[in-house]
């Protein structure tokens, strides 16, 4: 049980390699050394080939010193050095997807231990009016004539796509190799968001709603399911968000509702429907005039005359502020002619406040300045009338001696609060059989993939395309789709990705992959299965398969990505062979954990081995006793 030092943003790498280090097979055939007469078969076939086995060799020492509690930093320094060498997009303490670089890793081992001799594939036949397991069957055999490694006979299995003409309905078939599922994650329409509403006047108290929004909807979806519940005109409504020490971001119209996070304090104003300046106003109190301030109750709006003098803005400010004075209060107020200090808000460089000594402090050129931005700025995509957003600020003795030393801090709470989160909580998850049904769907392709159908020698818009699995691995590799392009976000975020943080619910024991399997129509030996050619220390061990489980699947390791798309860690929970229990491995830190913490919303990648192959069997009976471990 060793973990892996991060050599800076590398723990993509770790989470990988501990995966791989858990696959029980692949282990034996690193560390007890029997990928050396691959390799020095490789070797003897052909002098250029992948990275001539240095990537495959630093692998070995890497895996064989966990195994023998032999690690040091050094050896993984020296892999990821090798690992820069060979795929450049490595080089450097740049972050990387975990996926991408399992793949990457698969794909230059196989190529070090590639046993096959030829370079060039077959040409295909024509597959029409020929049944799929004739095709299946050529398609595999041209595949392994110019790829056959041990990393193949592992994770390497073949699924199925047909095409289907929606005129003349024929169908075309073609069966490719895969090492790894990419499963998309079913996602509902709606989204749930709180939004407190703060309405205009003091008489009315701000309230929390909740509202169901499209996900992939809009700033101006949110006004519209504000206004439907409120009655406030979209118009009138101006989104924002508070932070600890006041004003936030402002939203607009056309911006996506993905830029707004769960756990963002979000603030929706109604604004009155006159002439003149509005102003959305926060209290802070300031123990210092130059240090960080921090929030207290709520927000309100009012409307005010620029012609007003400080004097009389305070006292306005004041009286919306009634239900949060000391009944003393008014004793300090008289006897101070400043009781606070105004900021003024809105996208303004530094801080800037408004003078008590001017006669009239909001004809300065602070206001007009930002009068200038909002009318600038009022374009179709804002979202209510232009306004300004200050802040109060309070110095600790003067906040102490006027306001409420309890004064609520929270908001009233509308029922459609609890509503909304019932909902969206029974709903929140979903289970892998349903990822497996969304990748099995029926696909209509549009006009960029219109087919050419051969038998109507047409581009054929409205194709209907169909994904299934055909065979399965020895050691199952499911990738769960968290990471998703998206084009509207593109204006807010280079990538314009977004990460999915849904629950994924999946099996830890006997994952059935029978329903997912195309029917065959004929059965055949699996086509699939190389174990004949394997060495005769790995046939042994799959020889004493329990008959009917062939299909039946336990886990043995989850790559976890934790965060989001500005910045996410990577970890691993892995099953130990020997002893059968649950270990996260987040870098160096390893810990026992019960199997209850491994289903998570962070969960990526899953590793499943057959029933009765690997780490499972081998903890689960008695014959763990002659596990390959014991041989160190």
């Amino acid at each position: 049980l060793t973990g892996l030092k991060n050599h800076g943003n590398t723990c993509f790498i770790n989470a990988i390699i501990q995966c791989l280090a858990h696959t029980d097979l692949l282990a034996e055939y690193f560390v007890m050394g029997g990928y050396k007469q691959d390799l020095k078969l490789r070797k003897g076939q052909i002098k250029k080939f992948g990275t001539k086995g240095e990537v495959t060799e630093k692998l070995a020492v890497l895996l064989k010193s966990l195994w023998y509690s032999e690690y040091s930093g050094e050896v993984s320094s020296e892999f990821k050095s090798v690992v820069g060498k060979h795929g450049a997009q490595y080089r450097g303490y740049s972050q990387h997807d975990a996926q991408e670089f399992l793949l990457w890793l698969l794909d230059i081992v196989h190529e070090d231990l590639n046993r096959a001799t030829k370079r060039k594939y077959k040409a295909n036949k024509d597959n029409l009016g020929r049944s799929d397991e004739c095709i299946a069957t050529e398609a595999l055999n041209n595949h392994l004539r110019c790829n056959d490694s041990f990393v193949l006979d592992l994770f390497q299995a073949q699924y199925r796509s047909a095409l289907s003409c929606p005129k003349c309905k024929q169908k075309s078939t073609t069966f490719d190799p895969f090492l790894c599922l990419s499963l998309p994650i079913p996602q509902r329409s709606l989204r749930p968001l709180l939004v407190t509403i703060v309405f205009v006047g003091a008489s009315r108290a701000p309230l929390r709603i909740g509202v169901s929004v499209p996900i992939s909807g809009s700033i101006s979806d949110l006004c519209a399911a504000i206004s439907e519940m409120t009655d406030i005109p979209c118009s009138s409504l101006i989104i924002t968000e508070l932070s600890s020490d006041g004003f936030n971001r402002r939203f607009y119209a056309n911006q996506p509702l993905s830029i707004i996070h769960d756990s963002d304090a979000i603030y929706g104003f109604e604004a009155p429907q006159r002439l003149g300046i509005h102003t959305f106003t926060e209290t802070v109190i300031s123990p210092s005039l130059y240090r960080c301030c921090c929030r207290f109750g709520q927000p309100f709006v009012v409307h005010v005359l620029q012609e007003l003098s400080f004097s009389k803005l305070q006292a306005l400010f004041l009286h919306e502020m009634d239900r949060m004075l000391l009944d003393n209060a008014d004793f300090q107020i008289k006897k101070h002619r400043q009781l606070f200090r105004l900021r003024v808000m809105n996208g303004l460089a530094g801080r800037s406040y408004l003078s008590s000594e001017l006669d009239h402090p909001l004809y300065t050129a602070t206001v007009e300045r930002r009068v200038a931005l909002l009318t600038h700025s009022d374009a179709p995509g804002s979202t209510g009338p232009a306004h300004i957003r200050m802040v109060l600020e309070w110095e600790s003795e003067l906040r102490n001696s006027c306001i409420k030393p309890d004064v609520q801090d929270s908001p009233e709470e509308h029922t459609s609060v609890q509503n909304v989160q019932n909902l969206f909580s029974n709903t929140h998850a979903v289970n892998l059989d349903n990822c497996f049904e969304l990748y099995t769907k029926d696909e209509t392709l549009g006009l960029d993939d219109a087919w050419l159908c051969p038998r109507c020698k047409k581009l054929q818009q409205g194709t209907v395309k169909k994904l299934s699995l055909w065979s399965l691995p020895e050691v199952l590799i499911i990738h769960l789709k968290r990471f998703r392009q998206l084009l509207f976000l593109q204006l807010q975020c280079p990538s314009g990705r977004t990460k999915l943080h849904t629950l994924v619910e999946f099996p830890v024991n006997d994952l059935d992959m029978s329903p997912h399997l195309e029917p065959r129509h004929k059965i055949i030996p699996d086509t699939h299965s190389v174990l004949t050619n394997w060495p005769h220390w790995r046939r042994t061990r799959r020889s004493s398969g329990v008959a009917g489980e062939d299909n039946l699947y336990d886990l043995y390791a989850v790559c976890n990505h934790l965060g989001n798309m500005s910045g996410g860690h990577y970890t691993a929970h892995c099953r130990n062979p020997t002893d059968g229990q649950w270990y996260l491995y987040d870098d160096t830190r390893v810990e026992q954990v019960p199997v209850n913490q491994v289903t998570t919303q962070a969960a990526y990648l899953l590793f499943y081995a057959r029933r009765n192959l690997g780490c499972s069997s081998a903890s689960e009976s008695s014959g763990s006793l002659d596990h390959w471990t014991r041989r160190i």
